[in-house]
């Protein structure tokens, strides 16, 4: 029988050898300084439609507009960053955007913060989904490994390299599998650039990765799956910018020579994911996700430092 143990709003199993030390996510440390501000943001609107609600002054109705406007995004909770702590890693390098970033005017990931939205195409079946279907609030922690383009020269090797460190005798998964399963606490889901519709990645799929297809062999003990074929996500759905004004957007100009940085100059977003989370689209990168939604970490690039950062992040609170 499991006991139970909060986990930033959802309930999670503590079982008797991989739990967390103590519950980490402590109200006091995320949710109830949102609370309170939340609390006083409602005491600033009452205050302010008491003073100015039945005024027919347009300055008076402006001010109400510019306070929704302003708090919009807290009061939504997608401007809600938690502070560091055993579950928010403080020790992440301070990110820079990139000029793909700046192009588009976003701020990429923010530890601490929701996961931005963003559509996918499941690369088995071409089945598109929100990205928060791949990490549903289950009490697990989902790992999202950008990629990048599979079919680049060297990608397969860079992938092959990556499952062995995550899998080696003596690291996280390894421990967590001795223990209850590590597929009860984590979730590795693939995010590739490359089309779904691409022969060639299919056949690097299913052929190269160690994945479980309709005609390949199933992954041998000694060389297990990284990802399976229902946790590969193709990141190739094209949709209009969020961050920028779409009716002046077409008289941008840019200088840029690549297709990628003169639509999104315009406002098209080629690769949504990796342009709006600000993921490098060669070098990828690593992004845990807690079971509330929250990026717990993160790390640019995918390989043996990159995972080192996740194993490091879980260690801080699991008991192993």
């Amino acid at each position: 029988m499991h006991g139970r143990t909060q986990l930033g709003g959802q309930d999670r199993p503590r079982g008797n050898r991989c739990c967390a030390a103590t519950d980490p996510l402590d109200y006091d440390l995320e949710r109830r300084g949102v609370a309170t501000r939340l609390l006083e943001i409602d005491a600033e609107l009452i205050q302010l439609h008491a003073d100015t609600g039945k005024s027919s002054d347009p300055n008076d109705i402006q001010r109400l507009v510019d306070f929704v406007r302003k708090h919009l995004a807290f009061q939504a909770g997608t401007d809600i960053t938690y502070p560091a702590n055993s579950m928010v890693d403080g020790t992440c390098v301070p990110h820079v955007r990139s000029a793909m970033a700046e192009l588009i005017n976003t701020k990429g990931l923010i530890v601490g913060r929701r996961l931005l939205p963003a559509t996918v195409r499941r690369f088995i079946d071409g089945l598109v989904y929100k990205v928060l279907e791949a990490a549903p609030c289950d009490g697990r922690f989902t790992i999202f490994v950008c990629c990048g383009d599979i079919t680049v020269p060297g990608k397969v090797d860079q992938l092959k390299a990556f499952r062995d460190v995550v899998y080696r005798s003596d690291g996280i998964w390894a421990r967590l599998e001795n223990l209850r399963g590590a597929a009860s606490v984590l979730r590795m889901v693939a995010i590739t650039t490359t089309s779904h519709l691409s022969v060639e990645a299919a056949t690097i799929v299913h052929k190269c990765l160690g994945l479980p297809a309709l005609s390949a062999l199933v992954p041998t003990p000694e060389e297990p799956a990284l990802f399976d074929t229902s946790s590969l996500y193709s990141d190739d759905i094209p949709c209009l910018s969020p961050y920028v004004d779409h009716t002046t957007a077409a008289e941008n100009t840019t200088a840029a020579t690549d297709i990628l940085s003169a639509q999104a100059a315009v406002g098209i977003l080629l690769h949504p994911l990796h342009q709006k989370w600000d993921i490098d689209l060669e070098s990828g990168g690593v992004v845990v996700v807690r079971p509330d939604g929250h990026v717990g970490t993160m790390s640019h690039g995918f390989n043996g430092d990159s995972w080192k950062v996740v194993e490091k992040y879980f260690e801080e609170f699991l008991v192993l």
